[in-house]
């Protein structure tokens, strides 16, 4: 069967218009690709932005780290890790307030996250709110009994605070539980012997 030429051109012509159309479309709309690879490609960024964030991070440049975190925040599995990477860079600026803010609105979301509690903790402890450092860090070691970690900062807060009758007793339990960790133990050691030894000096 013969096509007549006229109609062969008339759907070249209307095959090229839509193709014209379409780059057209994709100039004005400021993308060359299919939405689909826009996707992917938003992906792939927000995943670079992530490492070069903890590369700036580990060579101390946080407010770079901090930009880098938030452009990777547009990829929604990114999103919980770079704010909590941002909390933190904060708190390693100083900038007590807006860790705090970070790490407790985290918390909100996530409340038996036991690492985002010793993060609030730590920037509660340096922010002159020890009171609210002490009552996480007993919550957490009340959850977490045998984390060294939590315990051995659990006693120097309860220290900080003053309170060397309650820090006694949790530094022998420490030593029961944790005879291995003898840097830890010889640096609370020190410490309650200089915390009682300021007490007897307030009471002379």
């Amino acid at each position: 069967m013969k096509l007549h030429k006229g109609l062969i051109y008339c759907v070249s012509l209307s095959f090229f218009s839509l193709n014209l159309f379409f780059y057209n479309s994709c100039i004005s709309s400021g993308r060359l690709v299919p939405a689909g690879e826009e996707t992917v490609i938003m992906q792939n960024e927000a995943i670079e932005a992530f490492s070069a964030g903890k590369e700036y991070e580990s060579n101390k440049k946080y407010k770079s780290a901090i930009s880098c975190y938030e452009k990777s925040m547009q990829y929604d599995k990114l999103y919980d890790s770079a704010y909590y990477k941002i909390g933190r860079c904060y708190a390693l600026m100083g900038e007590w307030k807006r860790a705090e803010e970070v790490f407790s609105s985290i918390l909100i979301k996530d409340p038996n996250n036991s690492y985002i509690k010793d993060s609030l903790g730590y920037v509660y402890a340096n922010d002159g709110k020890p009171d609210q450092a002490e009552e996480l860090y007993e919550s957490l070691v009340l959850e977490n009994p045998f984390n060294s970690d939590f315990c051995y900062k659990y006693i120097k807060i309860l220290l900080q605070n003053g309170k060397i009758y309650e820090a006694t007793n949790a530094f022998n339990d420490f030593k029961s539980s944790f005879p291995r960790n003898k840097d830890e133990i010889k640096t609370l050691e020190n410490l309650l012997l200089e915390q009682q030894g300021n007490s007897d000096t307030s009471a002379d």
